[in-house]
């Protein structure tokens, strides 16, 4: 009954099928509050005759239970569901932050008066009331903000598997990972007014990479959550996904970059395969150190120095080839010094 891509639920569907087993995905939906009451929203997919079994036992849990179509089609409902509410969110924070910097209205009188018309919603009321007008968004009993970045990248990859793409939906994602990187991420998602309240703040541009297949597997790692495109093409060797900011254009830049641990750090080589010139991205961490790295699933906010000790360096570097032995066949195609640098969590 949890929520996962689409994919996998067919996936187990299958491979249940194939030993005989029924299989049913049955995700569900409202508060914390309507789990404890029983009162759920579930969203099931799988056979008829297997959801006609199940509904009784599903009673006992909700009061909408829903046969949305085969498996898989519970978990597209309800990652529907979720991107809808948090683009709802995200356009009702923007409503209230226009309404408190201009001082045209206050804000209470705005969400009061959308609740009488046309823009009335359950999340307006709930999420919007509740959370977003009294600034409140705890972290104990409720939707954390890094719970619906996973199910934005679920609803993403669904999307892109059709051969869509979804430009609210994307913002939306990337606003709540903002939202993480600001110290939210364990906070309930409305926090993301936060982010969007902050004087002065501009949304950057995301500028993808030129070359076709950083960018293509920087989409597949990102838009599946951190579940797919995780290794360097057929090598099978893991990559981090490195979110930084363009030296000259100020713009977000994604790269992808072998996988080198030293404890709670990574450490980020410049090899370009032994170009005789730094990859560009040295230059913007150089400028503008502050990055945030997804490892798989895990998005983290660090903060990167380049290493000029040459005792530490020679440690990271034994690191670094021990991840990727080409790194020391780079090191001796160029005359320059590979840069060096070690990402460190920001406080």
């Amino acid at each position: 009954m949890s929520t996962t891509p689409v994919a996998l639920a067919r996936e187990l569907g299958h491979a249940f099928a194939g030993l005989g087993v029924d299989f049913a995905d049955a995700p569900v939906a409202r508060t914390a509050q309507a789990a404890r009451d029983g009162t759920l929203s579930i969203m099931v997919g799988a056979d008829g005759a297997v959801f006609e079994r199940l509904r009784s036992y599903l009673a006992c849990m909700g009061t909408e239970i829903t046969h949305c179509g085969p498996v898989g089609a519970g978990q597209a409902v309800k990652l529907m569901n979720n991107m809808v509410v948090a683009q709802t969110v995200v356009a009702l924070a923007e409503a209230m932050a226009v309404a408190r910097a201009s001082g045209a209205v206050d804000p209470r009188v705005l969400f009061e008066t959308l609740a009488k018309g046309s823009a009335d919603s359950f999340v307006l009321r709930n999420h919007g009331m509740k959370s977003l007008l009294p600034d409140a968004h705890p972290t104990q009993g409720a939707f954390p903000t890094s719970y619906i970045i996973k199910d934005l990248s679920y609803a993403l990859a669904l999307a892109e598997s059709a051969g869509l793409t979804l430009e609210q939906a994307t913002t939306t994602r990337r606003l709540m990972e903002r939202t993480a990187a600001a110290g939210y991420r364990h906070h309930y998602y409305t926090a993301v007014s936060r982010v969007i309240a902050r004087e002065g703040e501009r949304m950057p541009e995301y500028i993808p990479s030129p070359r076709q297949w950083v960018r293509e597997q920087v989409e597949l790692y990102e838009g599946s959550g951190g579940t797919q495109g995780t290794t360097l093409r057929d090598t099978g060797l893991p990559v981090i996904i490195v979110t930084h900011t363009g030296k000259k254009t100020g713009a977000i830049r994604k790269t992808p970059l072998m996988r080198v641990k030293d404890g709670a750090n990574y450490v980020l080589v410049g090899s370009m395969g032994g170009a005789p010139t730094n990859p560009v991205w040295v230059y913007n961490l150089r400028e503008r150190p502050d990055v945030e790295i997804r490892d798989h699933t895990a998005v983290q906010p660090m903060r990167v120095r380049e290493v000029s000790d040459e005792a530490e360096r020679a440690r990271l570097w034994k690191l670094a080839v021990a991840a990727f032995p080409p790194y020391e066949e780079y090191q001796g195609k160029t005359s320059r010094r590979i840069p060096v640098f070690v990402a460190e969590p920001r406080a």
